[in-house]
């Protein structure tokens, strides 16, 4: 897989945050926030966006932590430094993982709340790259 790819799937992920961000509303926790029906249609049509790129994106948020999961498809041959090319790319993002965090916690009316993983598993389900954001 090339660096140009990977860094596709990490914009990916920016985009999706991006928009998810936009809408609005007074929630209490970031679960509140994602569980609202116009954040998780746009959560939703993005995962549909990426998953036609050899890979599939779930979402998991419990309480204040929002979890971002891409699992390439079988099939699909990684290179031997995948997981430390993917880590690149997140690092290369991470101020935009943590605007994104700081546009969550404004939205759920909590500062330094939200916590943001991005997660790049393999087609079995091992992790190759993982990362934490928080608002700075």
């Amino acid at each position: 897989m090339k660096k140009r790819t990977l860094r596709a799937i990490a914009c990916a992920v920016v985009m999706t945050l991006t928009l998810a961000v936009s809408a609005c509303g007074s929630k209490k926790t970031v679960e509140d926030y994602y569980n609202d029906p116009a954040v998780k249609a746009v959560f939703e049509e993005e995962m549909k966006a990426v998953e036609g790129q050899g890979m599939s994106v779930s979402i998991d948020v419990k309480g204040n932590d929002f979890t971002m999961s891409y699992q390439y498809d079988a099939g699909l041959e990684l290179p031997e430094d995948a997981g430390a090319q993917l880590e690149a790319a997140l690092d290369a993002n991470a101020s935009v993982f943590e605007e994104q965090a700081k546009g969550i916690d404004e939205a759920i009316g909590q500062t330094g709340a939200c916590t943001v993983k991005v997660r790049y598993l393999d087609a079995d389900g091992n992790v190759i790259a993982e990362k934490s954001f928080k608002a700075k």
